[in-house]
């Protein structure tokens, strides 16, 4: 399952795996940070470097980034 947090609050759980959705990494904005998620990086609040870097979204939502993906998500952000 695959679960896509909405802008609007709402959550909608899809019956497919992530990897179906590879290709929306390729859309501006879009990008893998960890194996479990893939965000918006115009809804990033800020990135806390504590206990290893992790993301707080406009949500309020933890995104957890893995230590592969940590430089490419600080350049994405700063050009942002």
């Amino acid at each position: 399952y695959t679960e896509f947090y909405l802008k609007d609050g709402r959550k909608e759980v899809v019956s497919k795996p992530m990897g179906e959705y590879k290709k929306l990494e390729n859309i501006p904005y879009f990008m893998k940070t960890h194996r479990s998620f893939l965000i918006n990086l115009k809804e990033v609040e800020r990135y806390q470097k504590e206990d290893g870097g992790y993301i707080v979204m406009n949500s309020g939502d933890i995104v957890n980034i893995s230590r592969y993906r940590k430089e490419a998500f600080l350049s994405a952000i700063q050009k942002i």
